[in-house]
């Protein structure tokens, strides 16, 4: 027998209440909040995309501009040396001019001598302090050059010990220094750049590595007779020249470069948005992205330590 129909139990419905019925908490997140979403988490990829871009430039791709200025400072040295223009005794090289050869065997280092150490000089080799003296000539030589960047030829400096033999060679002859100690150089410390009696070479860096405070500084004695130091000399230099900051004059630069590479990144997509060929994009945008980038990240470098 079937069971009355007043003893029989309602069914309770599974439906869920209709949107408008829904408390304001249960309702979904709108299409607005979801899109800023969207948004950010697009950004900070991109973000961090550019910044592992930019450390790959500027800890990888930087030496193979070191290396092609390095030839380059190579050639015309010897082009120098055989002309007989640095042999003078009182010569005074100019800025960014090749002066010699350095040769430290126990680090494996053999780099070329550039005048001057501002960031743009010291990006493409070892960099001659202008007020000091040229090496193998009596007082202070100073050397400074970059610890991580652009071939970092001055990257394992810490390594070197007391004894160990550095050789410089420019147009005056060839000159063997040993090390006498290492140490480092905080800000607010004497200087080491300064005018001396004995005849000496003072090579340094930036130091930490990658986040430079101080200097690491190695000096070295001449072993011979040293060669009287030429009469005329720069007394002061710039503050961008101590190897320990940037030039500031590079952030209206960076700025537009940048500016100009996310501009041609924006009108790449319009135009890929209104149905242009991908192909064709790829070939005549890939190109001049690649190039703006390249320069926003060189001036970017400039507003580093120049011994970074």
């Amino acid at each position: 027998m079937s069971a009355p129909v007043s003893e029989l139990k309602p069914v309770e419905s599974t439906d869920q209440p209709a949107e408008e019925e829904r408390p304001a908490s249960d309702r979904p997140r709108s299409g607005r909040t979801r899109s800023i979403r969207i948004w950010v988490a697009a950004v900070v990829v991109a973000v961090s995309l550019l910044a592992a871009t930019f450390l790959v430039f500027e800890f990888g791709l930087t030496a193979l501009t070191a290396a092609r200025a390095q030839r380059e400072l190579v050639r015309d040295f010897q082009d120098d040396v055989v002309a007989g223009t640095q042999t003078v005794e009182d010569w005074v090289p100019a800025p960014g001019q090749a002066i010699g050869l350095l040769s430290i065997e126990r680090l494996g280092v053999e780099t070329a001598i550039i005048e001057g150490t501002t960031p743009d000089e010291l990006e493409r080799g070892v960099g001659h302090v202008r007020t000091t003296v040229l090496p193998g000539q009596i007082g202070n030589a100073a050397l400074a050059g970059r610890r991580t960047t652009y071939g970092g030829p001055f990257g394992d400096l810490n390594e070197l010990q007391q004894g160990d033999a550095i050789v410089v060679t420019t147009g005056q002859g060839r000159f063997v220094y040993t090390v006498a100690r290492i140490g480092l150089v905080q800000p607010g410390q004497l200087d080491v750049l300064g005018s001396t009696d004995d005849p000496r070479l003072t090579l340094v860096t930036a130091d930490p590595a990658y986040a430079p405070s101080g200097r690491l500084v190695v000096v070295a004695a001449l072993q011979g007779t040293p060669l009287p130091a030429a009469a005329a000399r720069p007394t002061t230099l710039e503050a961008d020249e101590l190897g320990t900051r940037g030039e500031p004059a590079a952030l209206g630069p960076t700025l537009l470069w940048f500016e100009l590479f996310l501009t041609t990144l924006v009108v790449v997509w319009l135009l890929r948005r209104r149905g242009f060929p991908g192909r064709v994009l790829w070939l005549l945008g890939l190109p001049i992205v690649v190039t703006l980038l390249w320069l926003s990240f060189e001036n970017a470098d400039r507003l580093l330590p120049g011994a970074l």
